[in-house]
């Protein structure tokens, strides 16, 4: 049992800290600023900076995770890190948002 919660905690370090500053650094840009072909009238791309988290920790779970970790803690490792990298893309989109700089 600890060792889910392990790689729980791990899942959640390697896809919401990336997650989150990926989506922060293309949400502070003047292009995300100005872009808005997208849908809903956001950036175009914009749903990819916020899902990046997510993507990496998927990728990290089935393609290294086999090879390191126990078989019944993939599972519980991959979903942790949707819910992580999808979370800290949305804090990223709200943090980067709130520091562009003013336009002049």
């Amino acid at each position: 049992m600890l060792n889910i919660i392990l790689v729980c905690l791990l899942g959640a370090a390697v896809a919401g800290i990336p997650g989150y500053f990926i989506s922060r650094r293309f949400n502070s840009s003047n292009y995300a600023a100005t872009n808005k072909s997208g849908d809903f009238g956001s950036p175009r791309g914009g749903i990819f900076a916020l899902g990046s988290g997510m993507l990496i920790g998927l990728m990290f779970f089935a393609y290294v995770g086999q090879h390191l970790f126990a078989q019944e803690a993939i599972g519980p490792g991959m979903i942790t890190s949707l819910i992580a990298g999808t979370l800290g893309g949305v804090l990223g989109l709200f943090h980067g948002q709130r520091s562009r700089k003013p336009k002049e």
